[in-house]
């Protein structure tokens, strides 16, 4: 004799909506977290000519060194002295060393404006590197990988200013001077 549906037994319980709100609320705070994370930096840059602040995160090129992070630093700190790259930015606990606003004037770390920015080309195809009023951004960001290497990143940016004019233009990294920046700390390194 068959049963009808309404008289066979129930097996479910509370337990599985107790699981899948625990998993929810588990999510949520997974998302949030990295949300936190991603909007986490350790400086806000804000140059004329772009639209809004920006993490400095957002423009770094990746390196290493093979040296622990204290070592790193001070390699990095002497690089930048050697390239003449004026730092007003130094904290070694949080692994933050460049500065906030260097105004160059033809070259920066011995290399012309134009080899180490992409800032465009006026109408003649000169680049505005060469011609516009930059202000420079160079921060380093240094976080150990493991007792002996270091994971570098380096965020160079610039904002350029029409001569004569109120015209600003945004400038990426050609990724040049990280290049420079990241053998000069190794060769200090080395010795």
């Amino acid at each position: 004799m068959a049963q009808r549906a309404s008289e066979l037994p129930s097996y479910r319980t509370h337990a599985p909506s107790r699981v899948w709100r625990g998993m929810l609320v588990l999510a949520a705070l997974t998302l949030a977290a990295s949300a936190a994370r991603a909007q986490e930096t350790r400086a806000r840059i804000s140059l004329p000519g772009w639209r809004a602040p920006f993490p400095i995160e957002d423009v770094v090129i990746d390196v290493s060194l093979d040296a622990p992070s204290g070592k790193a630093f001070t390699a990095i700190a002497g690089a930048l002295d050697d390239l003449k790259i004026p730092v007003d930015t130094r904290d070694s606990v949080a692994g933050l060393i460049g500065s906030m606003r260097i105004l160059p004037s033809g070259s920066l770390g011995g290399l012309r404006l134009s080899r180490i920015l992409d800032c465009g080309q006026g109408p003649t195809g000169a680049p505005n590197a060469e011609s516009y009023r930059l202000t420079v951004v160079l921060l380093v960001l240094l976080d150990p990988i493991d007792a002996s290497h270091t994971k570098v990143r380096i965020g160079l940016v610039a904002s350029g200013q029409e001569p004569g004019g109120s015209n600003r233009i945004q400038c990426g990294s050609s990724g040049r001077m990280e290049e420079v920046l990241q053998q000069t700390a190794a060769k200090r390194l080395s010795k």
